[in-house]
């Protein structure tokens, strides 16, 4: 609990009152009585603030403390056990959901998935039962921490199965709370699959439900998320209502004798300071920033704190204020490096180039381009490893498990059989699934690939041949020669040809490419250049024949433009239209 008195200036306002009755009473006694009075009074607030927080039980105030204060050490789950004892003889329900959650949070941290989720069924079980007057509240929050965590997880088509479990429960009950999480649930999963307009219907549903039952924590998280699609529709203006509408609700929850933690007010300036100056309005921003830095203080939430310095860059870059901002992403890129985790990195070094392009730093930017290539792949090759083996550690398990079945009787095997076939169903259909999920964030990925690609050409032509090699201007002379005359198209021209009309011979062209593109032989180039053309028509022309496409592009045959394709891209040319279809729906 969060106190509600600021301790220190409680007292140094009681200070103040010593300090005005000694001054206008010249009586002694008088001066006793009144000093009296007021002390009693000091008593009375603080120990009134000390039953408030203690939920009636002193016991388990400390119980309850000592587990959260220990949840990785073995002593865990000796107090956990006292405590859910003590709660259930004394029928303090508070205690026991914090108790039972503690454990949830001890499997969370230990990333023990099977142990959590089946803890979460016991509490949503136990919940089902109960005849308390928060039983409900209780119940689909933890139906939304079991659904959360899969999200955080990538398990998505569990995550989608628990709200419709959650949803049909709640139908059936009547349950208006259970109804407005399960649309908060649906505009999280909206949301993460980049569909903001479908996030913003269930995002709005949800918070003025959640408003009107005076679930104001989750009603403000509502709000957030709401914020962020607006900033992710580019309509700031509309954000801030929102945020305005947050402030209310903030201040009734503050009048309704609330303990509203600082983190929560760090967030609402946050996302108040993102929007104030993604619409330009750059002095109010500043006055927020200043604001969301207090809170920030008072207790740092690591979770927060990339979000702030990305938050903090974006501004000073807005601004003009180029040096701050290269400062905080060149810090981010730092921190993730050592995380190994590359795909933040490549979205920071992104983000980093084009700060060093409109510093006219263009050697830097070409250098910042070419790392995040680099990063994007191996951000890639990370994902798609971790999908495959997840898959793959799935079937082995279902595998394993009939192999077992097997063994231990043979007069099973035909029922074993027919098991395989529908684990076989059902893992083709997971695995479709989570392939078009992964399709729709590999064809964004190729978007800002393909956009990085145009800058760093833009960059590289902006570069005077006095501050460049022999290589670079050569390989610059190709790009041009390249991409004005189309040549790629031709599926029989050779590195000869090419040669021949830039004036040089074929090793110094070989020679030009390579060291320009980290390796590249001219054929690999060549092909990379039909590859982005092919992916350009399969996006804007929805009704050329993929035959065609190949054909327009310079490949010679289908076989090697589908093999090519899926090879460079992550999935074939088929699937990549349908992505793009969609995202032109959109």
């Amino acid at each position: 609990m969060w106190a509600k008195f600021n301790f220190q200036e409680l007292v140094i306002k009681i200070s103040t009152i010593f300090a005005n009755i000694f001054m206008h009473n010249t009586n002694t006694m008088n001066r006793f009585i009144l000093l009296l009075i007021v002390l009693i009074g000091l008593v009375s607030t603080v120990k009134a603030e000390k039953e408030d927080s203690l939920h009636g039980d002193k016991v388990l105030f400390e119980l309850n403390k000592q587990v959260y204060d220990n949840l990785k050490s073995p002593s865990f789950f000796k107090m956990q056990k006292d405590g859910l004892k003590r709660a259930v003889s004394t029928g303090n329900e508070f205690y026991y959901n914090s108790f039972r959650r503690a454990i949830l949070s001890h499997y969370y941290v230990l990333e023990d998935k099977d142990k959590f989720l089946e803890e979460c069924d016991e509490l949503i079980d136990h919940y089902k039962e109960g005849k308390e007057k928060k039983s409900e509240k209780y119940l689909y929050d933890a139906w939304a921490t079991k659904f959360d965590r899969l999200q955080i997880w990538g398990d998505h088509d569990h995550a989608v199965a628990v709200i419709h479990q959650m949803g049909d429960y709640a139908q059936q009950h009547r349950h208006e709370l259970g109804k407005a999480i399960v649309n908060f649930c649906f505009g999280q999963v909206y949301l993460d699959n980049r569909q903001p307009a479908e996030a913003d219907k269930y995002y709005r549903l949800a918070y003025s439900e959640l408003f009107r039952k005076k679930e104001y924590d989750r009603a403000l998280r509502a709000g957030f998320n709401l914020i962020a699609v607006q900033m992710n529709l580019e309509a700031p203006e509309k954000g801030l209502l929102i945020s305005d509408a947050n402030a209310r609700l903030l201040k009734q929850w503050q009048a309704e004798g609330a303990d509203v933690n600082p983190v929560t007010l760090m967030k609402q300036a946050l996302y108040r300071f993102r929007l104030l100056y993604q619409a330009g309005h750059f002095d109010a921003a500043e006055a927020q920033r200043d604001t969301m830095l207090h809170y920030n203080n008072m207790y740092k939430d690591p979770a927060q704190q990339e979000i702030i310095q990305y938050a903090i860059a974006s501004f000073e870059e807005q601004r003009g204020n180029y040096k701050e901002a290269y400062a905080g992403l060149n810090a981010l890129i730092t921190r993730f490096l050592k995380e190994k985790n590359y795909l933040k990195v490549a979205l920071y070094r992104y983000e980093l180039a084009d700060i060093q392009r409109k510093q006219g730093d263009y050697k830097g930017a070409m250098e910042s381009y070419r790392q995040y290539g680099i990063e994007n792949d191996s951000a890639n090759i990370q994902s798609t490893n971790s999908q495959l083996n997840e898959l793959t550690e799935k079937f082995h398990l279902n595998e394993l498990t009939l192999q077992n079945k097997l063994s231990t009787n043979r007069l099973y095997a035909a029922i074993a059989c027919i098991v395989l076939l529908s684990v076989a169903i059902v893992i083709y259909f997971i695995y479709t699934s989570r392939l078009r999920r992964k399709n729709r964030v590999l064809y964004d990925t190729i978007v800002q690939s393909q956009k990085m690609q145009d800058d760093l050409y833009t960059t590289h032509e902006q570069i005077s041949e006095d501050q460049l090699s022999n290589e670079e201007i050569l390989y610059r002379k190709l790009c041009k020669l390249i991409q004005d005359e189309e040549l790629f198209k031709d599926s029989q021209i050779k590195r000869e040809d090419l040669a021949a009309k830039l004036g040089t011979n074929r090793t110094y062209l070989a020679d030009a490419i390579k060291q320009c593109t980290d390796g590249l032989t001219f054929m690999e180039y060549l092909n990379r250049c039909r590859l982005r053309h092919a992916a350009t028509l399969l996006s804007e022309d929805q009704n050329m024949p993929i035959n065609e496409i190949g054909d327009d592009s310079g490949f010679n045959s289908r076989s090697t433009f589908n093999r090519l394709f899926r090879e460079f891209y992550g999935m074939s040319p088929s699937e990549y239209r349908a992505i793009s279809k969609e995202k032109r729906i959109e």
